[in-house]
This record gives structure tokens, C-alpha cells and sequence, in this order.
């Protein structure tokens, strides 16, 4: 006997149908069974699709880190030292007993139906591009959407479409802040609050509902050239 009929322990697998509702996998393990015996030699026959099987997903304390997994994803399975159907599909720690005796599944060992997924386990050929050797990164396939934890201890965020916070409070507290945008900068409030100095060395400049605490340098268009305003209240 080369391969055990009766028993799996660890075995290189790839996703064929992923069930996100419960994070579970149609799994087809990446190698046929090899065997022999008196009638014949090294005899090779495939695998049965295995069904059911729970993939790891990162969680704790009901926090989660979810991935899109897809058909076609390597996997490496390992398989329970006893039958599990009473922790997976009724969450239960004990198997219990059908007429006084021990449920059957219980019975089982390192079974194909007692199976586990872990995702992420590339091969070479499917190995991940561009990994940074430094930085620890949340990415895509490509590295076009990147958020990355420098090992300068700066954070850089990419979006190649764009980044929304949607939140009912934003505070940054920082040094200084820039703002660099290409075309157009949208302020969307029905108030404006700036307390402190604003300098505004060119470009156009229009006031219209603000509430300044403080002092505004301008050499904007609209001001006519240079301006110093001195307000502490609407300006309009």
C-alpha cells in the first residue's frame, strides 16, 4: 500500500467552489491516489471532489479579515484526528451518543470527510509579484490598491480609482498636513470653520458663508492682489 485508503493527514488541494455565506469549499485534492496490491502495481485513480470543508479565515472577538476566494485557489488540507460533524455543523463540543453508544462519526480518524482548508499556500508558479521583502502589505494581485505598514513606520495608502471614509466624525492631528490635487479640491458643508492663520499665496480665492476666528493672507486673484483680512466672524 503506497497511499492509505484509510487515513489522510496533510494534502495539497485547490478550490472548486467557495460558499462565502459559510465560509465553506468544494475542494479537489492536487493528486491522484497511487497504489498497489496482489493484482497490480503502482496503479493510479482520482480523487472524489470533497465537500463541506471549513476554510480558515482569519477571526477573533468578532473581528474578521475576509478574502475573495475564487475557484482555482491553492489550498493545504489537514484532517481531523476524529469525526467532526458535531462541532461543524451544530457547533457543539461533544459528539454525544445515538442508543447508549458513541455517535458513529466519532469513529472516524484523519478521514477525507474531516477535512480542513487553509488558503494562501502558493505554488511556485502561482508565487505572489512584486512582494515587498520590507513592508507589510494588504494588496492585490497586481499591487494596483495597496495599503502598506513601511518599515520606516510610515503608512502609504494607493487607490488607482479612489478612497472614501465614510464616518459621522474625522479627527487628523498632525504636524503639517498637504494636499496636492491635480485639478479640483470639493468642500461639501454647510459650515467652514478655520481657526488660525490661512495663507493663500496665488490661485483664485472667494469667500461665501466662512467662519474665521483669526487672520487670512491672500494673494489670490480675487482679492485683488495682495490682501491681509482681519475677521472673527461670518465673512460673506
Amino acid at each position: 500500500m503506497i497511499d492509505n485508503d484509510d487515513m489522510s493527514i496533510i494534502l495539497p488541494g485547490r478550490i472548486v467552489t467557495y460558499y462565502p455565506t459559510d465560509q465553506t469549499a468544494d475542494i479537489q485534492i492536487s493528486s491522484e491516489r497511487v497504489f498497489s496490491n496482489i493484482d497490480a502495481k503502482l496503479q493510479q485513480t482520482d480523487r472524489q471532489l470533497l465537500l463541506d470543508v471549513p476554510v480558515h479565515t482569519p477571526y477573533g472577538g468578532g473581528w474578521s479579515v475576509t478574502f475573495p476566494i475564487k475557484t482555482g485557489d491553492t489550498c493545504l488540507l489537514c484532517f481531523s484526528q476524529i469525526g467532526y460533524d458535531h462541532w461543524l455543523y451544530k457547533d457543539l463540543d461533544r459528539g454525544g451518543t445515538v442508543e447508549r453508544q458513541p455517535v458513529p462519526h466519532l469513529r472516524r480518524q484523519f478521514s477525507e470527510d474531516d477535512g480542513f482548508a487553509m488558503v494562501g499556500f502558493n505554488t511556485k508558479p502561482r508565487a505572489i509579484q512584486s512582494y515587498h521583502p520590507t513592508h507589510s502589505q494588504w494588496r492585490d494581485e497586481d499591487a494596483s490598491q495597496v495599503i502598506s505598514l513601511n518599515d520606516d513606520e510610515t503608512i502609504t495608502i494607493t487607490s488607482p480609482v479612489a478612497l472614501t471614509i465614510n464616518a459621522p466624525a474625522v479627527t487628523v492631528n498632525c504636524t503639517t498636513a498637504d494636499v496636492v490635487a491635480s485639478s479640483k479640491i470639493t468642500l461639501d458643508t454647510p459650515e467652514t470653520e478655520i481657526t488660525g492663520n490661512l495663507d493663500i499665496p496665488t490661485g483664485t480665492f472667494s469667500l461665501g458663508g466662512i467662519n474665521m476666528n483669526n487672520h487670512i493672507h491672500s494673494q489670490g486673484a480675487d482679492s485683488g492682489g495682495d490682501a491681509e483680512v482681519d475677521t472673527t466672524g461670518p465673512h460673506n
